[in-house]
């Protein structure tokens, strides 16, 4: 009798519900927040903003071919000038980049690059880009959440030295980029984002313009996916308690 009383029992109750493994989704989302915050890395940049204390004091850089810098420089009524010592003989590259929110029109930036001669007998000229404006071409770069006019890239193959390179324009007024080598830098993921916001505000973007660059939102939806899934999870686990 006990038996079939047991069967009857074991028919009438409720099915069992599979149990939401919480904790290994949690561990899963993680890692996924890690992945996707670490993947836009390798886009990253040493970025400068550098300033002279005097107008026309040469500021100086240290140029290495396997690494991009990015210069941040602001002309007010006088050129830029960035010296280098080069200790072999490498490719230099270089380009220059403005926000095109700055002006309806590319701002004519020009750029010449010397070669100081020892025993202070003068310089070399080693080259020069004036950029008119039909060859500044619009890039979206999504890694800054901008949109720029690039020139086109000077290139020169230079020989052990200090060099001098000079930015100016006409009027010499106006931001600008300047893209020093072709290989990008991996850096921190807090750098990252320090390097863009400091990018967005040199050229006058808002705290807001954060949230269009992937370092932000891949994370940030990632998140959003988590708390959807604990609610659920949440709603689920109160549902079986009552029933």
């Amino acid at each position: 009798m006990g038996g079939v009383v047991d069967e009857l029992s074991n028919k009438n109750a409720a099915p069992k519900v599979p149990r939401f493994c919480y904790n290994t989704h949690m561990k899963h989302l993680l890692v996924a927040i890690l992945f996707l915050a670490a993947a836009p890395l390798a886009l990253a940049f040493n970025i400068q903003e550098l300033s002279p204390e005097r107008p026309y004091d040469p500021l100086g850089i240290e140029y290495d071919q396997d690494q991009q810098m990015v210069l941040l420089g602001s002309l007010d009524q006088f050129p830029l000038m960035y010296e280098m010592k080069v200790e072999r003989e490498i490719e230099l590259r270089l380009q220059l980049r403005q926000s095109i929110r700055a002006s309806s029109m590319p701002v004519p930036f020009s750029l010449i690059v010397v070669k100081q001669e020892i025993e202070g007998r003068g310089v070399t000229e080693i080259g020069r880009m004036s950029s008119e404006p039909v060859n500044w071409t619009s890039v979206k770069d999504k890694n800054f959440g901008m949109t720029f006019r690039e020139s086109e890239v000077f290139t020169a193959l230079i020989e052990p030295g200090v060099y001098n390179i000079e930015v100016s324009t006409p009027e010499n007024i106006g931001k600008y980029m300047l893209l020093v080598g072709n290989q990008e830098l991996g850096v921190s993921y807090g750098q990252t984002l320090s390097n863009i916001r400091t990018t967005q505000k040199f050229f006058g973007y808002s705290i807001f313009s954060m949230l269009l660059v992937p370092q932000v939102y891949y994370p940030l939806g990632v998140l959003i996916l988590l708390f959807g899934i604990h609610r659920t999870w949440k709603l689920r686990k109160n549902i079986s308690h009552v029933a």
